[in-house]
């Protein structure tokens, strides 16, 4: 079907922020269009009057910057629906960036909300756990370890069982980079306590230690880490480290570490995990510092108005005589002079350790 180029649009569910095109790939398509002509690679579906593509993007580019917006190109048309568009888009993505771990997450999130919007959640006994599920799906009899129903749901419709586990650390990922929220599991009380205690209805229960041990994933640092098990083992050290040292590793310094673990080319959990310790006592060391270099700021600029006191405080002394007159005994200016000096001369002891006193020997000396 001939199609004008302005009323081709990109897949729906492709987020180009995180699935980046490559330049390089659009530059060698472009000389092979302006040597040999376009060849359509394309699949589109029509869509409010437009034509939405499901897979070949990188040509979508070339066509825009190659030919006029009025231009025709020939290209198939079909009937597909969103979970089939949600499907050639992971396929393509997949092919293209088999070993990107951000780019495989952002198609199962698209698969993920797609699921959730259509069909909802449903809480169900499983064995001896209490599981969410996709509400209307079929219910996996057995799940291997490690992996949840819900992802096996998910995986199952994408036509693939085995990536179970995958989808499964995917949605977890998701959850921790808080692009998705994942049903929480509820304790479920017996029923009929329940019914009894509240008046009819079946009681819930957060579970609290799960909601407590969620941890934040840093997105970018995802990305940079881009190889599946990489991010794999960087994500298991943050877990590790907040449920055993109850230690939490800020997105910023997550990804200062994840650029750290590249430019070294290390990997391996022990590595990681001393990385990320290190990055939050950095902090720590760099926050005493600035706090020495204060103090000694203050130390200096203090010890430049305690020297001017001092020559006050001397000058005051040669007419003492005056200072214990009746005239200023009982004076506003001498009461507030006492108060303002008590506290300072409390703050200095406080300051010196209590040991002010020890001060007359250098005074002395001085004389």
């Amino acid at each position: 079907m001939k199609v004008k180029i302005k009323d081709l649009k990109p897949n729906p569910f492709r987020d180009f922020k995180n699935y980046p095109r490559d330049e390089e790939k659009i530059v060698v398509l472009m000389k092979s269009v302006k040597k040999t002509g376009f060849w359509d690679n394309l699949l589109a579906r029509r869509k409010d009057g437009k034509y939405e593509i499901a897979y070949g993007h990188h040509r979508y580019v070339v066509l825009k910057r190659v030919f006029n917006p009025e231009d025709e190109v020939d290209i198939p048309v079909k009937e597909l629906d969103d979970w089939t568009m949600i499907m050639i888009m992971i396929d393509e993505n997949m092919e293209e960036y088999r070993a990107d771990s951000q780019v495989l997450n952002e198609g199962i999130k698209a698969a993920f909300l797609y699921l959730k919007k259509r069909f909802g959640f449903n809480q169900i006994v499983h064995g001896r756990s209490h599981v969410c599920i996709f509400d209307g799906l079929p219910i996996p009899e057995k799940a291997p370890t490690g992996v949840t129903l819900l992802a096996l749901q998910l995986a199952t419709q994408l036509g693939d069982r085995r990536m179970g586990n995958r989808i499964y650390l995917s949605l977890q990922q998701l959850d921790a980079q808080r692009e998705i929220d994942l049903p929480k599991p509820k304790k479920l009380i017996d029923e009929k306590k329940g019914k009894e205690e509240a008046g009819g209805d079946v009681e819930e229960e957060v579970d609290e230690k799960k909601e407590e041990a969620r941890i934040e994933l840093s997105k970018k640092a995802v990305k940079v880490l881009g190889k599946t098990s990489y991010v794999k083992r960087f994500f298991n050290a943050l877990k590790r480290l907040r449920k055993g040292e109850d230690l939490e590793i800020p997105k910023a310094k997550q990804f200062e570490v994840a650029k750290k673990l590249v430019s070294m080319s290390k990997f391996d959990t022990a590595t990681i995990v001393k990385e990320l310790v290190k990055s939050v006592q950095k902090k720590k060391d760099d926050t005493k510092k600035d706090k020495v270099v204060e103090l000694e700021a203050y130390l200096r600029e203090s010890s430049n108005l305690i020297g001017q006191l001092d020559k006050r405080v001397q000058r005051m002394l040669e007419i003492k005589d005056v200072l214990d007159s009746e005239m200023y005994v009982k004076s506003v200016e001498k009461t507030e002079f006492k108060i303002k000096a008590a506290f300072l001369i409390r703050n200095l002891k406080k300051l010196l350790g209590g040991k002010i006193d020890g001060v007359r020997k250098l005074s002395d000396g001085r004389k």
